[in-house]
């Protein structure tokens, strides 16, 4: 096999077409993998990085593999460190990212990357591959790969949720709680009874600028009224999704749902679709009227239409909240790893910040609880008269905790 090493945007943007065909036979085959969402991550968010696209061709010529890769020059410690991860990690919206390897040959395909990276260690000190499915057969590879050439290897779960759709609406409901199914049913019947109230889902390019100026605004009047940045506070977030946007509805992937209340819109939630499953990633309403439950009304349309078009999965992406939960949100988990070669500077990189978090427990431990709680508020004052302020992907990881141990321990148990 031959592997070619991809460094220039130029050549990235030659692979748009193979790249694609090469992901649908793939195992991998997900639109956070696609050339599209890949791309507008980098021309958007790359920070001094730079690329380290692998790209594996058979003894036909035939591209079986792709490692979307980029190699970043950092520091730790005082010392220099080269880390490789992949291009879409650049946003936190990215989940579910993976090696890109035709279905069948991963083991054979890994193993080739592998010896390659091997062979140009002097290129990089670590590999920190973020996001990758629990269900990937490349975590198992790549697991082996590690040891059987004694590198470091450590993996770490991060939480996720989807909802299962069921053949019709009514399904639906019933296997909600039954308190949130009359809430859900009451502001539905408040909602139309009080208001003329209408769902568009975009379909037209010149309607994409609009929509996006109205997605910003109300996602950030929401969170800056709590006091929160929010998610669209920079031109590179506002541009990755202008981006996204033309990609996907070029694709006939782009579900962008507006709900207008007496010929206002006053919610919306940017979505999308790929191979029969729907991803929700950004929303907003306006917080005037959220004692209409406007929020709870437009997941309910789209829920509604996604079943009666026969869709079989609604995905939350990252975290599980109380939110996801009403909704019969299941968790399921992504694995961050780490690889890199055995010396003295990539161990402490690997497990000094597991040290760390472990010492920190003990230490409060330690102390007595009226301390731990002195010392919490301290911090938290310092925060607060230095202008430090969480964002609203900050305030989700928050809500999520309360989740995360119980989701866990049922994820173990079955």
């Amino acid at each position: 096999m031959e592997i070619l090493l991809i460094q220039t945007e130029q050549e990235f943007s030659k692979l748009r077409e193979t790249w694609n065909k090469l992901l649908s036979k793939s195992d991998s085959d997900t639109i956070f993998l696609s050339w599209e969402w890949t791309e507008a991550c980098w021309k958007n968010f790359r920070n001094g990085e730079e690329l380290f696209i692998l790209v594996v061709k058979n003894g036909g010529g035939e591209i079986v593999g792709i490692a979307p890769f980029y190699i970043a020059n950092t520091r730790f410690l005082a010392l220099p460190l080269k880390r490789i991860g992949f291009i879409a990690d650049k946003t936190s919206s990215s989940e579910y990212l993976d090696l890109i390897i035709k279905k069948g040959e991963e083991e054979k395909i890994l193993k080739e990357l592998f010896d390659y990276l091997d062979d140009n260690s002097n290129l990089w000190d670590v590999m920190v591959l973020r996001e990758i499915p629990e269900t990937s057969i490349n975590l198992k590879y790549l697991h082996v790969l590690a040891q059987d050439k004694d590198y470091l290897f450590r993996r770490e779960e991060k939480l996720c949720s989807s909802v299962p759709l069921p053949d019709n609406w009514n399904s639906h409901l019933m296997s909600l709680t039954p308190k949130f199914r009359r809430q859900v049913r009451s502001y539905i019947k408040r909602l139309e009874n009080d208001y003329d109230v209408k769902l568009y889902v975009c379909s037209d390019e010149n309607a994409i600028e609009p929509m996006l100026q109205t997605l910003f605004k109300l996602h950030q009047k929401r969170w800056v009224k709590k006091g929160y940045e929010g998610s669209f506070n920079n031109t590179a977030a506002r541009q990755f999704y202008h981006d996204i946007s033309h990609y996907f509805l070029e694709n006939g992937w782009l579900r962008f749902y507006l709900l207008e209340v007496n010929g206002q819109i006053v919610a919306c939630h940017f979505e999308f679709e790929y191979n029969e499953r729907h991803f929700y990633l950004q929303g907003g309403f306006d917080p005037a009227l959220e004692n209409k439950n406007i929020g709870t009304v437009l997941q309910s349309y789209i829920l509604k239409e996604l079943i009666s078009r026969g869709i079989k999965e609604y995905d939350f992406l990252g975290g599980f909240s109380s939110s996801k939960n009403n909704w019969g949100a299941l968790p399921k988990y992504s694995i961050n790893v780490l690889v890199g070669k055995p010396n003295l500077k990539n161990e402490l990189y690997c497990y000094l910040p597991l040290f760390m978090e472990g010492a920190r427990e003990i230490f409060e431990k330690a102390l007595p609880k009226r301390l731990v709680n002195y010392r919490r508020k301290w911090i938290a004052q310092i925060r607060e008269r230095r202008g430090i302020r969480r964002n609203a992907e900050g305030e989700r990881r928050l809500e999520n905790d309360k989740y995360v141990h119980q989701a866990r321990n049922e994820h173990l148990s079955d």
